[in-house]
């Protein structure tokens, strides 16, 4: 069977700058595979590319079996292939519970009319309360964002784009500002989503996080594949010591 995410050579370029350099990778059905390296790798503009919100990207992106370079993020989204933000922004007057509806929900021309003709028309819940229960917010739909710690509201991002029911989920820094119990509270989640039929691409600079839940990680240096392969060898190998661990590999 062919890879769920297949990317082969895949190029952004900024004036003379080769942000992400010829870069190749693959992603198996409810696989979770890493791609970490220094700040200014290239990893963030990576999953932009891949999610569509750098149109000028350039290389093979296959998905699900479909060509998709060239599609919008919008259609790449309803395809199944998903991406967080570093940044968790919510809408704080809105429960979480509806932020996670106007996530789900797809907007269409005709949805207006639908909003004018029937104003009480409501999506159905189902994908929503799976999302809040698979994140282990099962009891905090009715709770604003501003009442959730940060490690509530970054487990409260990861519903938000599981609430749409993707087949692949980009993850940009999952961990960032969490401490050491959250971290490890957000690893156990995402070592369940394969069993739940999501796959992962996980971008993070927690490295017990990464090494903890990855098959497979990829390290980029400078826009460029420098390694991969499964953790341990990743973990030890000289190239990546050099640009990334450093003494951490020797722990």
């Amino acid at each position: 069977m062919s890879p769920l995410l297949e990317v082969t050579d895949l190029m952004v370029s900024y004036g003379g700058l080769n942000a992400v350099d010829l870069v190749s990778f693959s992603v198996e059905e409810a696989g979770i595979v890493g791609l970490i390296g220094p700040n200014g790798a290239g990893k963030t503009t990576c999953i932009d590319a891949l999610s569509g919100f750098i149109p000028h990207a350039t290389g093979r992106v296959r998905f699900a079996g479909e060509n998709i370079e060239g599609w919008p993020a919008h259609r790449r989204a309803e395809h199944g292939l998903v991406r967080t933000f570093q940044s968790v922004e919510m809408f704080d007057d809105l429960t979480v519970r509806e932020n996670l509806i106007v996530a789900a929900t797809t907007t269409r021309w005709w949805s207006v009319f639908i909003d004018a003709c029937r104003p009480s028309y409501r999506v159905r819940n189902i994908d929503v309360e799976w999302a809040l229960e698979a994140t282990g917010l099962g009891g905090e739909g009715e709770r604003y964002p501003t009442e959730l710690g940060h490690g509530q509201r970054r487990l409260a991002g990861l519903a938000r784009v599981l609430a749409s029911r993707p087949r692949l989920v980009l993850l940009d820094e999952p961990a960032a500002g969490l401490d050491s119990a959250e971290s490890v509270a957000l690893a156990s989640r995402l070592r369940s989503l394969p069993d739940l039929g999501i796959a992962v691409l996980l971008v993070d600079h927690d490295m017990g996080l990464v090494l903890d839940v990855c098959e497979q990680i990829h390290v980029l240096d400078l826009g460029r594949v420098i390694a991969s392969g499964p953790p341990r060898e990743v973990r030890t190998n000289p190239d990546v010591v050099e640009a990334y661990l450093g003494s951490e590999a020797d722990e």
